[in-house]
């Protein structure tokens, strides 16, 4: 099965390309929620790929990430489509589940929104000429095939153990606003990992489980997250719209007090699992 990971690791990564063909044609077309969503997945996935690769490769040999680098700036205009829309989602639940209207933000985040679109287009055309090059598989498909399967496996398992122990040390030591970002990112590398490796062997089961038991955490750090983007586009419409003495600023105060409530809330509820978690697993997994 060792062998299976030097054809497995390869086929992950051109799946990763296709959809990243298929995801930025339809966010082109119209980007929509659930496009933009799987375009940054489908990013994320293939630097998974080259975070594992790097680990193959002799130390003074740089792995070459012309793919993802063309994608840096898409990436990161995708980002900002995508956290107008999870807030326009926000909102919208908020005002069913306590009939208030917040009909002038729901304006600001339509507006934030066509304009992230707008820059994101704007970008796209600029970058016509992207390809998805055969250069970076060439390159992956050659480290992998001079690479011994249990080569192979042990790099993948000292990537994965070092990236847990990291995890580890952020999560045990009360983290904060930074640590939980790092923490929420290193999750999801970490589940990215497995997933180009763990179809082809059972080696890396271990891992899966230990991912699998943070899943807990790794939805609320999502939702934690959530929350302190709604704080920060909330801050600039309240600093653009209104001072403390203007009319309609006790309601937007409000629904700012709301978010922060709810992010401390998250945060809480994740420093518990946490603790708990490195307190009940046993010591081969908390290390």
């Amino acid at each position: 099965m060792r062998t299976e990971l030097r054809r497995g690791i390869p086929d992950y990564f051109l799946l990763q390309k296709r959809n990243i063909g298929h995801y930025l044609r339809l966010c082109v077309e119209r980007a929509e929620a659930e496009p933009v969503h799987q375009l940054r997945v489908s990013v994320k996935k293939m630097r998974a790929v080259f975070k594992l690769v790097e680990v193959l490769l002799p130390a003074d040999e740089p792995v070459k990430k012309r793919d993802v680098s063309s994608l840096r700036r898409l990436f990161k205009l995708a980002g900002a489509i995508r956290d107008s829309q999870v807030q326009k989602a926000m909102l919208l639940k908020l005002e069913k589940e306590t009939n208030c209207d917040y009909h002038d933000y729901s304006k600001y985040l339509e507006r934030l929104e066509a304009r992230s679109i707008k820059k994101f287009h704007t970008a796209v055309e600029m970058m016509k000429d992207i390809r998805m090059s055969k250069e970076e598989t060439v390159m992956i498909n050659e480290t992998l095939s001079g690479s011994a399967g249990e080569f192979i496996e042990r790099q993948g398992k000292q990537l994965l153990s070092k990236l847990f122990k990291k995890f580890k040390k952020l999560a045990t030591r009360n983290p904060g606003t930074p640590e939980l970002h790092k923490m929420r990112m290193l999750l999801k590398q970490i589940r990215y990992i497995i997933a180009a490796v763990k179809k082809d062997t059972i080696a890396f089961n271990e891992y899966q489980e230990k991912i699998n038991s943070l899943k807990k955490a790794e939805t609320r750090l999502g939702k934690w997250h959530d929350r302190v983007v709604s704080l920060e586009i909330l801050a600039r419409y309240i600093r653009k719209k209104f001072d403390r003495k203007s009319a309609g600023y006790e309601q937007y105060d409000k629904l700012r007090q709301h978010f922060e409530n709810e992010k401390n809330e998250y945060q809480h509820s994740i420093n518990e699992i946490l603790e708990a978690y490195f307190d009940s697993a046993p010591s081969s997994v908390n290390a």
